[in-house]
């Protein structure tokens, strides 16, 4: 789990770095807080599709900290895609 807390901070620093703070929130609240594309979209100003690259985004710089951190702690190359998976899908593991 703290891997996973690290991880939403370096994305989090991406995102401010590349000015999509908005991704990162709108990611927040669809993935996190389970709010339907239709509200998140609505309250960013977009529309439900830019919605959903805006969270791709946030998301894709998620797992790209994930990634360096499992690579950092020396898990193998060809388990990264699968542990990212595992961390990804069950926040509580």
């Amino acid at each position: 789990m703290s891997l996973v807390r690290q991880a939403m901070v370096e994305a989090t620093e991406t995102c401010r770095a590349k000015n999509q703070e908005a991704h990162w929130n709108l990611f927040v609240r669809h993935m996190l807080h389970g709010r339907p594309y239709a509200e998140v979209a609505a309250e960013f100003g977009v529309t439900p599709g830019r919605a959903a690259v805006m969270n791709r985004t946030a998301e894709q710089h998620l797992k790209a900290a994930v990634r360096t951190l499992l690579e950092r702690d020396g898990i193998p190359a060809e388990r990264i895609d699968e542990e990212i998976r595992s961390l990804l899908e069950d926040p509580e593991s």
